[in-house]
C-alpha cells in the first residue's frame, strides 16, 4: 500500500525498502491493517488503544501487587 504524499526518501533506508514486507506473515499483517484502515474511523483507533492500555496497565499493576505481597508475607 503506496500512500499519495510519500517521497521516495520516506520509502527507503539506505538499500532496505520500508514499503515492501518480505514474509508472508507481514504481508498478511499489511493487507488487515489496510482493511481496517479503511473501515474503522480514528476515534474507533483511539478507544481501542487507551482499552489496551488500561487493561494491560490493570493486569501489570495488579499482578506486581500479588508478587509484591507476596514478598512481604
Amino acid at each position: 500500500m503506496k500512500l499519495a504524499d510519500d517521497t521516495p526518501a520516506e520509502e527507503h533506508i539506505g538499500g532496505r525498502d520500508l514499503a515492501r514486507w518480505p514474509t508472508p506473515v507481514g504481508r498478511g499483517l499489511v493487507r488487515v491493517v489496510a482493511v481496517l484502515a479503511a473501515n474503522v474511523s480514528a476515534h474507533s483507533v483511539l478507544y481501542i488503544t487507551a482499552s489496551v492500555g488500561l487493561v494491560l496497565v490493570v493486569g501489570l499493576t495488579a499482578a506486581g501487587a500479588g508478587v509484591y505481597d507476596a514478598a512481604i508475607s
